[in-house]
């Protein structure tokens, strides 16, 4: 069976924690990977990454570029209204067919983008499962309280690649899911249901 494993990247500032006026986590990526499961493997059928155009704060921090290796060049050449990687990101998950999940909530922060937006928020991303609520955040010696892009590096997995970037942290709780399962730490059949 195919299922959908995606993460975003949103606008940031330095000392955004203080909530600044002007501060609204807009998404600039969307990463993902669809896998198969057959109860014994899981396995990459296919991948998407695209980047969205932010709208109220259309010019990229230096913060969240050098966060990501995002540029204000990669938004400006390549990226996409919400509403049309959401159209393409549907398709992707086989027009709401295939279930999706992420690292934390992050149909969370889609929902909030199309109302930011005054799009209307795609159904098939409603029944979105957070894996943290699936999956002990401490098992056995492994901490998985982390975020996405650091979760490979949780379980001792020495992979290459760039945190803060959406498909790469899918990449890593792919991989995460992979070995956990393969070392019988958790039950793919129950984390997917």
């Amino acid at each position: 069976m195919n299922y959908v494993i995606f993460d975003v990247e949103y606008t940031a500032w330095e000392g955004v924690g203080r909530r600044l006026d002007f501060v609204e986590r807009e998404v600039i990526q969307i990463g993902a990977m669809k896998v198969n499961f057959d109860n014994i493997d899981i396995n990459v059928v296919s991948t998407f990454l695209e980047f969205v155009k932010p709208t109220v704060n259309p010019k990229l921090s230096e913060y969240i570029m050098n966060l990501t290796g995002i540029t204000q060049q990669n938004i400006e050449e390549h990226g996409l209204t919400l509403n049309e990687v959401l159209n393409q990101f549907e398709i992707f998950c086989g027009y709401g067919e295939t279930k999706t999940f992420s690292w934390g909530d992050d149909s969370r922060l889609i929902k909030k983008n199309t109302e930011l937006v005054g799009i209307e928020f795609p159904s098939f991303l409603g029944s979105n499962t957070d894996l943290k609520s699936r999956i002990p955040l401490i098992i056995d010696k492994y901490d998985l309280n982390v975020s996405s892009g650091n979760l490979h590096r949780s379980v001792g997995l020495n992979l290459k690649f760039k945190n803060h970037d959406a498909l790469d942290d899918t990449k890593s709780i792919f991989e995460t899911l992979k070995f956990l399962h393969h070392n019988k730490k958790i039950d793919l059949s129950y984390v997917l249901k």
